[in-house]
């Protein structure tokens, strides 16, 4: 049982994580002012880094952590 707990608590975790992540990181679109196009919210580049693995990759382990751990809690 207490097994089970850490696991859901490091799943949980994790989420949490890379919701922080998500929302510290800037604006998901940013505005592009020129003469040639309109106002519009479309980034300039990919403007979500949420699922990138090289900058979120402590959120990912506690996720990939938790999810072992409660795997193992109901085999056990």
């Amino acid at each position: 049982m207490p097994v089970l707990f850490f696991g859901s608590l490091a799943v949980l975790a994790g989420v949490i994580y890379l919701g922080v992540a998500a929302v510290w990181n800037g604006p998901l679109s940013q505005t592009r002012r020129s003469a040639a196009t309109a106002d519009t919210l479309e980034p300039r580049r990919n403007g979500s880094t949420v699922f990138e693995l090289s900058q979120n990759w402590p959120g990912f382990a506690l996720v990939l952590v938790g999810g072992l751990l409660m795997l193992a809690g109901a085999v056990i």
